[in-house]
């Protein structure tokens, strides 16, 4: 007879701890870690980002290559 395996539970963090996060940040890591939130990119994809990708009066962001 096998054990059986415990179900495990998402962890999702509460915006209050979102926030906490992105406080405690540095600025030159708070940018990033917020597109990543924010936009659901992947780690690769906002690596992967030029300048050119991002269009400011359209408000978007085009990911090449997901």
């Amino acid at each position: 007879m096998r054990a059986e395996r415990r179900q495990r539970l998402p962890v999702v963090l509460t915006r209050a701890e979102v926030k906490s996060v992105l406080d405690a940040a540095s600025p030159e890591v708070r940018l990033p870690l917020q597109l990543l939130y924010g936009t659901g990119l992947r780690v690769i994809e906002m690596l992967r980002l030029r300048v050119k990708d991002l269009h400011l009066p359209q408000r978007f962001i085009l990911v090449r290559a997901s």
